[in-house]
């Protein structure tokens, strides 16, 4: 795997790009520039998250993708409760692989299924707080470094980083998508 610019981004020259406003920054020198190190940032991240996937679930006697599965739970407040099909489509895991998580995940306590009192069919996936007493002992220091990261920087900061994550998650999740209907 190549380690250049051109590699990170898949992008060699400007024509690359897609049509840019006129007079916006997109574009310049300085922002094309960037471009190569935010795909670095971007691609080091992702490869930390592993990592840290990896030594959560070591450190917890778990699987790496159960790990995966508590963190889609953990980030759903107020979100309509998940079903093992919703679990596969977002993970891009099929249902028969999902199951088998599940199955782990409620053997050890983490999670428990409950039926749905509409539709006795429907089964949702629901943590039950070990989760959080467990990863607290784990991300603790972590987290304490987290906020003072996150301490350096003003609101309206912290606000283009939110949305600047939050559009690469979801540009992400429109591959998994792709990826599943291939």
């Amino acid at each position: 795997m190549s380690s250049t610019p051109e590699a990170a981004t898949g992008r060699k020259t400007e024509s690359d790009l897609p049509d840019l406003p006129a007079g916006t920054p997109q574009g310049s020198p300085e922002w094309l520039a960037s471009i190569p190190r935010l795909a670095t940032a971007g691609q080091g991240l992702a490869l930390a998250l592993l990592s840290l996937q990896t030594a959560t679930a070591r450190a917890l006697g778990i699987h790496p993708t159960d790990v995966a599965i508590i963190a889609h739970l953990q980030r759903m407040p107020g979100e309509p409760r998940r079903t093992p099909g919703d679990l596969a489509r977002l993970t891009g895991l099929t249902t028969g692989a999902i199951t088998g998580v599940i199955d782990r995940l409620e053997r050890d306590g983490y999670v428990r299924r409950e039926r749905d009192s509409n539709d006795r069919r429907k089964i949702f996936v629901e943590l039950t707080g070990k989760d959080i007493e467990t990863f607290n002992g784990v991300f603790g220091p972590m987290l304490a470094e987290l906020d003072l990261l996150c301490s350096k920087f003003s609101p309206a900061e912290l606000g283009v980083i939110i949305d600047y994550l939050e559009g690469v998650r979801s540009v992400m999740q429109h591959a998994v998508g792709g990826m599943q209907d291939s």
